[in-house]
């Protein structure tokens, strides 16, 4: 697998870096119920519905047969405890109900992040139109249903939240049509409604024979920085640039003009799937991310994905997949800042990989800043099509840092096809704390260390963080290689758990944020100016912050300590 990064930055060997990947912390596993359920085909984070603090998700299961065969249904699950916080079915046989699912934004102006879910196969007036539907985050009530406008369209083939498209302060909708024979057989189309009072903003349809336009929609952000959000449609059936080479349009929120349109070469299938992907290289503008799962590298079909700069429209990587018929690219989506270093990340999924068998499946989240590969997940068993549904989840943990959701629909555990969806952890933690319980604070919390990312001092990926101290007060993080517990050094209300010589880390000096915490992603080849230390693969260093808190009688306190073995 090979990572091009376009630009001043350097061309980066994924097979190097696979080795530096870390594997990350299982936060929750959601199965079908029963066979042929398909849970993870359809994936997405929702925000926090319920206003807990915690992001939730989004899970879609199209071939339910809760109320007949392939009614389908849908599911939010918190991120705070794994609960079903809202549980949604098809109502007849054949609707398909979840086969995409979607955070809507917005859409009712609560406050509070709603949701969309397709139906492609549902019946009005006993033909086959196809159905999405909105439905609020604050209560679980219908906010929205669009019907399709021909029989056997598959609308609500693929659905998105589109964000303000039309500047009314309300979220927006847009929905794919992408067998819909309006202007030629199967051509596609795709619609964009206000999530206001429902109505058509904009409508796109395909101009040839299986072009399936509308086979992925998404939300873009604001692209141009025109203050309207924008959106991407596929049509990876598009024959511009060959048999199958697919297409992906770029249209602006403000009047629906073409942005840009990218055209893959023959059997690319490009436009498969499209997302938004949040500020990748930091320069202020919404990028995005297009999937080609059978474009062909170096010979083979590998599949590929490209990032776009929605300043530039030029690409600012390709993601290559490792082997033929692998299907990378299947599935893309920004991923939010995986990492925390204030770069939007991104996740791909391949389906069809073999990393565990054939067909096991795989996923790879990649760094926004520069491209390299932060995780990679692999399906457990032969043909569980892992990376068939992937998406940033938000932070399901509440630890600050963004988490991913990924779908294994064919896995079995429950039945054949049952299918799996995973929530892994953005960043995982790492080393042991002691010198616990830290005293408590000000705000009666015991302030804490966390330390996270990678272990591998090459790598540079390794953050401290203080969590649970009170808002608003200086505080700077200090290391040593010694422990040691000395109670109430110097008069402070809390313990010194480091011992020997103590190194302050200077550049970490800061205020925390509203929420209590500080973080600092630490240059392990520097740990300060003076003295400076490095540290060596096969030390255990130990760490704790120190922090302004007024007491009665003193002004500051400590955290616990955190010990971690570095590789």
């Amino acid at each position: 697998m090979v990572v091009r990064v376009l630009g001043t930055f350097p061309v980066l060997a994924l097979g190097l870096l696979s080795t530096l990947a870390a594997a990350q912390s299982l936060l929750y596993r959601f199965d079908g119920d029963s066979l042929k359920d398909e849970m993870g085909y359809a994936v997405s984070g929702v925000g926090d519905v319920n206003g807990d603090g915690y992001d939730d998700v989004l899970l879609g299961m199209a071939r339910d047969a809760n109320n007949g065969y392939n009614s389908g249904s849908a599911r939010v699950l918190s991120g705070k405890d794994g609960s079903i916080l809202y549980s949604f079915d098809g109502r007849n046989p054949f609707d398909l109900f979840g086969v995409s699912v979607s955070s809507a934004g917005d859409v009712d102006g609560d406050g509070v992040p709603d949701l969309i879910i397709g139906a492609p196969g549902t019946k009005k007036n006993g033909i086959t139109k196809g159905m999405a539907r909105v439905f609020s985050g604050s209560d679980g009530s219908i906010l929205h249903t669009f019907w399709g406008q021909a029989a056997y369209d598959s609308f609500g083939g693929s659905v998105s939240g589109a964000g303000d498209v039309n500047g009314d302060g309300f979220d927006d909708l847009i929905v794919g049509a992408p067998v819909s024979d309006k202007n030629a057989n199967k051509s596609g189309s795709a619609r964009v409604f206000s999530g206001l009072d429902g109505k058509l903003l904009y409508s796109f349809d395909g101009d040839s024979s299986y072009e399936f336009l509308g086979r992925s929609v998404s939300g873009a952000g604001d692209l141009n920085a025109d203050g309207f959000a924008d959106f991407i449609i596929g049509a990876p059936g598009d024959h511009k640039g060959g048999v199958n080479s697919g297409s992906a349009w770029v249209y602006s929120g403000l009047d629906g003009t073409l942005l840009l349109e990218l055209q893959g070469k023959p059997y690319d299938m490009l436009g498969q799937s499209v997302s938004g992907a949040g500020d990748v290289n930091g320069d202020g503008f919404a990028d995005f991310i297009i999937g080609s799962p059978e474009a062909e590298v170096d010979g083979a079909r590998t599949g590929l994905a490209r990032v776009f700069s929605g300043k530039s429209m030029a690409v600012l990587y390709i993601f290559e997949g490792d082997a033929p018929s692998d299907n990378f690219g299947y599935a893309v989506s920004g991923a939010g800042d995986l990492d925390g270093d204030g770069f939007a990340d991104l996740v791909v999924g391949a389906l069809t990989a073999d990393p565990k068998g054939p067909q096991s499946g795989s996923a790879s989240a990649f760094s926004g800043r520069d491209g390299r590969l932060l995780y990679s997940f692999a399906g457990a068993t032969i043909s569980a099509y892992m990376g068939a549904g992937v998406s940033g989840a938000g932070d399901v943990d509440g630890d600050g840092f963004d988490d991913l959701v990924i779908g294994a629909p064919w896995g079995s555990d429950n039945g054949y096809r049952s299918g799996s969806a995973f929530v892994f952890s953005g960043w995982d933690s790492l080393g042991t704390n002691y010198c616990t319980p830290a005293v408590p604070n000000s705000t009666g919390l015991s302030a804490g260390m966390q330390a996270l990312g990678s272990d591998v001092v090459v790598d540079g990926r390794f953050y401290l963080r203080a969590i649970n101290m009170p808002p608003g007060r200086f505080g700077f993080f200090l290391a040593s290689l010694t422990q040691d517990h000395i109670p109430n050094p110097g008069g402070s209300h809390g313990d010194l758990c480091l011992g020997g010589q103590l190194i302050r880390i200077f550049r970490s000096t800061q205020p925390t944020g509203s929420a209590g915490s500080f973080v600092l992603q630490l240059n392990l080849a520097q740990l300060s100016i003076h003295p400076p230390e490095s540290v060596l693969p096969g030390e255990t260093w130990n760490f704790q912050a120190w922090y302004r808190d007024k007491h009665p009688t003193v002004t500051s306190n400590f955290t616990d300590g955190i010990s971690v073995l570095f590789h």
